[in-house]
């Protein structure tokens, strides 16, 4: 199995964000990719809740990239532009009041804005991360809320709404070769606590899986022993391509008939289980941390990590 290593990983990204001032937020390819995988909304101005996008956990990133459209909070002709940096939304009025807005549906019916989505997000989608776990998220005009019956026109955003992966259920990762060392590369100075984090999970993770994959050979070797005494030439053959398999760091195709062999392998795969489980709890703390720094880059790094586990067959 190929070892996960998030150690370079967190070296390059440490040596990007030295070099701009605003490291801890996407660069502009990040943003373009995440919201070219979106869909196209319309949005009305005459309804406090226009486009319903539901309960958000923590760690969320709404995308959002205006495409076309008019509306306006007030009088009954569509004039105003929410992407245009010189609409206001009538300073006199309260500012702002054409704008898009994010907004929170409180228990108690009434709303909560959580950001507004600032202009010329045509040439530069907008993101924003949810900090929190929201119940019901909304998009809708950044109106006073009294009346929004009567309010004219309509807007289409392109949005994409990335959300942390749910724990689930992951097939156990193969035996691996225990390692020569189990000596760690450094992270690179100035690593973030995200880094370190993720660098510390790949750690106890590959060290517990190589432990879980000595005591698999230990198993299959006293299985073996055990067979070979009763001269069971065939299972013996089976149990040794297995003991192979493993130590060349190739993938068990071994199908065992041994009870001793069976109890080994089940063994193996209940501890790999729990292995996989830790990993992906010890990530999402990693991931946690990347968010909570606005660093999406390392977010989306240890995503994909967290993905690879999700990923493997027996």
């Amino acid at each position: 199995m190929k070892r996960i290593s998030f150690i370079a990983l967190a070296a390059a990204l440490v040596l990007a964000t030295s070099t701009t001032t605003t490291g801890q937020q996407p660069d502009r390819n990040t943003v373009r990719t995440m919201i070219a995988k979106g869909e196209v909304i319309e949005i009305p101005a005459n309804s406090d809740q226009s486009f319903v996008i539901g309960r958000l956990p923590a760690r969320s990133v709404i995308y959002l990239q205006y495409i076309e459209g008019k509306w306006k909070s007030w009088g009954g002709i569509a004039t105003a532009c929410p992407d245009d940096p010189r609409d206001t939304g009538g300073d006199k009025k309260g500012g702002k009041r054409n704008r898009l807005a994010i907004a929170e549906v409180l228990a108690s019916g009434g709303q909560r804005v959580i950001a507004i989505v600032p202009p010329n997000t045509q040439t530069e989608p907008f993101f924003h991360v949810i900090n929190r776990d929201v119940e019901k998220v909304v998009l809708r005009i950044n109106a006073d809320g009294k009346v929004l019956q009567t309010n004219p026109g309509s807007v289409k955003y392109r949005i994409y709404v990335q959300t942390p992966t749910s724990v689930v259920t992951v097939p156990v990762p193969p035996p691996v070769a225990p390692p020569d060392s189990s000596a760690q590369k450094p992270l690179p100075p100035g690593a973030s606590l995200a880094a370190r984090l993720a660098a510390a999970a790949e750690a106890r993770y590959n060290q517990s899986l190589a432990e879980a994959s000595r005591q698999y050979l230990a198993d299959l070797d006293a299985a073996l022993q055990a067979v070979m005494r009763t001269g069971n030439v065939d299972d013996a053959n089976v149990i040794r391509d297995a003991i192979r398999e493993i130590k060349d760091g190739k993938p068990v195709g071994s199908q065992f008939t041994n009870a001793l062999a069976k109890t080994a392998k089940n063994r193996y795969e209940q501890t790999a289980t729990l292995v996989v489980q830790q990993y992906i709890r010890d990530l999402d703390a990693a991931q946690k941390a990347a968010m909570e720094a606005k660093n999406l880059d390392e977010a989306n790094a240890i995503g994909a990590t967290r993905k690879q586990l999700e990923r493997w067959k027996h």
